[in-house]
């Protein structure tokens, strides 16, 4: 039988021990045999430890101890993944199907350092396929989810995630590996199901912020660029002060018909 490289899947989580349950079942069910599970637990004071429990026999790895945010944690993880590859399905995250892992890792990709795909929006009443865009317009934002991503551990691992940005670093991070002329590798199918439901209003003028931060910082600063992000403020601003207004549901199905050729 063919070698096959371990992917160390990395769940980050706090307080979520429903949706950490859903995230490693479909971790558990991939058909791919070399899986390795690790698990960062910010100190939660739900049932997330009983669910932790509950796959102990399924975990490479798991910590429950207070972090200073997201991407402090994912470095965690980081530190302990052991696999060729690393993919961050964060708590409430799925994969597509059983054979999502199988699935891109029926190719050799001796001179790849970074595989990405697809990714489900997943709105609880409808979900939306969001295609990943060219990484020729990486400076208009992350052209892919990070759930839908697989990095070479080895290269990851030296400087990991920035945690100088709160919500941005993975744009930065792929945004690195790109100016660093690193191999990026397309695999045209949906690898990945990621949840909208939760996210704070608050985020659109922030995630704005972090993203200029960063374009700026890779020297994209040309007139062009700057009129894209003063556009997308705009659209930003008007989203934040729509879910301001609005109950989320009356957003959702604005989101709905605009992307309605989306839909899955």
């Amino acid at each position: 039988m063919q070698q096959v490289p371990k992917i160390s899947v990395i769940t980050v989580t706090l307080n979520a021990a429903a949706e950490l349950q859903k995230t490693l079942e479909s971790i558990g069910n991939q058909d791919y045999p070399e899986v390795e599970i690790i698990v960062i637990d910010g100190g939660s004071t739900d049932e997330t430890k009983q669910v932790i429990a509950q796959y102990i026999d399924r975990l490479s790895s798991w910590i429950s101890e207070p972090d200073k945010g997201i991407y402090d944690a994912m470095n965690k993880g980081l530190a302990k993944a052991t696999g060729e590859w690393v993919n961050f399905m964060n708590a409430g995250d799925v994969f597509k199907s059983p054979r999502a892992l199988s699935q891109v890792f029926t190719h050799d990709y001796k001179d790849t350092d970074v595989i990405y795909g697809d990714g489900i929006a997943d709105y609880s009443t409808f979900k939306l396929l969001q295609k990943a865009i060219t990484l020729d317009d990486l400076w208009k934002g992350m052209p892919f989810c990070h759930q839908a991503m697989f990095t070479r551990t080895a290269l990851l691992k030296p400087q990991g995630f920035s945690t100088e940005y709160t919500i941005a670093s993975d744009f930065d991070l792929v945004y690195r590996l790109y100016t660093e002329k690193r191999n990026f590798r397309y695999v045209p199918n949906p690898i990945c199901i990621f949840e909208v439901e939760g996210v704070s209003n608050q985020l659109y003028i922030k995630s704005w912020k972090e993203r200029y931060r960063i374009c700026k910082k890779y020297g994209n600063t040309s007139v062009r660029k700057q009129l894209f992000y003063v556009r997308l403020f705009t659209v930003f601003l008007f989203t934040w002060l729509g879910y301001a207004i609005f109950q989320r549901k009356m957003m959702y199905r604005i989101v709905k018909f605009i992307y309605r050729n989306n839909l899955i």
